[in-house]
């Protein structure tokens, strides 16, 4: 794991792949409608852990990727697992 887009600015943020080849999901318009490359973007948790903030232009943690169906199910059913977990101690 390194932080957003490579460079180790913070210790918080982080994209999965390989310190100089992170995984680009795909490209997606900024505000000024140049695309750009989006990354698989996760930060790090007060009790360690990291968790998912979505597909991110790099050095950043907003996700600019619409979500699939797929997605959205998957999403769903992970935080119906986590309630569970939860409940169940």
């Amino acid at each position: 794991m390194t932080a957003c887009g490579g460079s180790r600015r913070s210790s918080r943020t982080a994209i999965w792949g390989q310190k100089r080849t992170a995984r680009v999901r795909k490209h997606e318009p900024d505000g000024s409608g140049k695309y750009r490359a989006t990354y698989t973007t996760f930060h790090r948790t007060g009790d360690g852990r990291f968790r998912f903030d979505g597909y991110c232009f790099k050095g950043e943690n907003q996700n600019r990727v619409e979500k699939t169906y797929s997605q959205q199910r998957f999403e769903k059913r992970l935080a119906e697992a986590r309630e569970e977990a939860e409940r169940d101690g």
